[in-house]
């Protein structure tokens, strides 16, 4: 059989000319429209990361719209641009709260999808601490046993700390995080850490609203983000987390 050699020209036209453009936009798209015009655009980055995408397509993202989350390229071949007039379109890791709640005690909450992934959050533009206990010191632990469990003369079993979080320095050069298995009087037990624990070394609690006692400290916890706000109105901020 005789082979038949196409010129590299007619083999680009033809991949292109199978290809598809799909157009997302933050401000007028809908995840149930099929994205294939302008006026049928996808909404949200979920929905791109969610469509099985075929070699050389186009994805094409609306100027002047910010979309939250991620883009997870399911191949090296896809294109992501653009369309229309105006700014790039933005990529953002914020999520921008809203639907604030009181809790009491200065502390409100409002719904995330970025939940225990949380690690950078700003109000106004400004980045503020994930709330603790002490707020900038350590507590120190006298003994431990094993990985698992520390013990402090100075705890008393009020205020019961299971379920907070502990954040505990397991060697000089590493903070380990874990939650509050069972809490004994003066003895806090947790999953294992990575490194042998040392007598007199420091740890501090996290993850409980009662521990949020300063202007911008927060935590996430199955899909509520809590943060203090004091006597502050927390509709006249605007808070992003990512």
């Amino acid at each position: 059989m005789k082979k038949i050699l196409l010129p590299i020209s007619l083999i680009l036209f033809f991949l292109v000319a199978n290809s598809t453009n799909y157009y997302v936009s933050s401000s007028g798209g809908s995840d149930s429209n099929n994205g294939l015009t302008i006026a049928t655009a996808w909404q949200t980055l979920s929905k791109v990361n969610g469509v099985t995408l075929a070699a050389n397509d186009s994805v094409l993202f609306k100027r002047g719209d910010t979309f939250v989350g991620q883009i997870i390229p399911q191949r090296s071949t896809i294109s992501y641009s653009s369309y229309g007039t105006g700014e790039k379109p933005i990529i953002s890791g914020f999520q921008t709260l809203s639907g604030w709640s009181s809790v009491g005690g200065g502390v409100y909450t409002a719904p995330t999808t970025v939940d225990n992934t949380a690690n950078v959050v700003t109000v106004d533009g400004v980045n503020t601490a994930k709330g603790r206990y002490p707020n900038s010191t350590f507590l120190r632990f006298e003994s431990h046993t094993g990985t698992t469990s520390v013990t402090d003369s100075q705890l008393t079993g009020t205020p019961n700390r299971t379920g907070q979080g502990i954040v505990i320095k397991s060697s000089r050069y590493t903070l380990e995080q874990r939650t509050i298995l069972s809490h004994s009087t003066t003895t806090l037990t947790f999953s294992s850490v990575s490194h042998a624990l040392q007598d007199g070394y420091g740890y501090f609690f996290q993850n409980a609203p009662e521990l949020l006692d300063s202007i911008g400290e927060w935590y996430t916890s199955g899909g509520t983000f809590y943060m203090y706000f004091g006597g502050v109105n927390p509709t006249t901020k605007v808070v992003k987390v990512g």
